[in-house]
């Protein structure tokens, strides 16, 4: 099992979680229980398109030839969005719940409702797609292992906060959480870099090689008359 997915899965599935908790807890406190489907099946909606995305990234990826360099720059990409994402969480984290509701309280209709479920919760499917990329390349079956296992732990976690009581301190959470997740960025940081070096030294081996191959050989010693 990928450690590395297990964390990262784990982490966006229970901030999917408490999106969705927060939405469900304003509808049921503000006296629009009916409309608790819509959020339900805006969720089911993004984690469907998720899927896809997931799927469609393996599909682009087994059809490339520079696969280093399409390693390399997912790496990369991936740490850059999961640095900013700690940082955000870090800065704005603790105005989420007041900044959600207030979005909420202006979706009355069911559309406008379901599109905010979906945008706000497939934004951390996106980020899961994104953040599994480059582990999908290095071990696929590894990362469903632990993508599988995120799942399901962040889903009993969530579960025991919101539908048992169980007491936890979110932002202690969050805050080792982050430290873990810092190691997992330099780690794809460093597998970026690995992956971007093959690539150009293969390159490189394959201008000279191509370079040589054409190449006119001349006979300097040629037989006298």
């Amino acid at each position: 099992m990928s450690v590395g997915a297990f964390l990262i899965t784990f982490r966006e599935v229970f901030e999917a979680a408490i999106i969705v908790a927060i939405i469900i807890a304003y509808l049921r406190r503000t006296g629009r229980e009916k409309q608790v489907k819509d959020v339900w099946i805006g969720a089911a909606l993004s984690v469907g398109v998720s899927l896809l995305l997931g799927v469609g990234v393996l599909k682009f990826y087994g059809g490339l030839e520079e696969t280093e360099l399409f390693e390399g720059v997912a790496s990369y990409l991936a740490v850059i969005v999961l640095t900013s994402m700690i940082y955000w969480m870090a800065t704005k984290g603790r105005d989420i719940k007041a900044e959600i509701e207030s979005k909420v309280s202006t979706a009355i209709a069911p559309a406008c409702l379901i599109s905010f479920t979906f945008i706000v919760v497939f934004r951390e499917g996106l980020e899961t797609v994104l953040f599994l990329t480059p582990f999908m390349t290095q071990d696929l079956s590894g990362t469903l292992v632990g993508l599988v296992a995120g799942l399901v732990g962040a889903s009993i976690l969530a579960y025991l906060i919101y539908g048992v009581g169980m007491r936890i301190n979110l932002r202690r959470f969050f805050y080792y959480s982050s430290i873990l997740l810092v190691f997992v960025a330099a780690g794809l940081a460093g597998y970026g870099t690995h992956e971007l070096i093959e690539w150009g030294a293969r390159k490189r081996d394959s201008v000279l090689g191509g370079r040589l191959g054409g190449a006119t050989a001349y006979d300097l010693g040629g037989d006298s008359k």
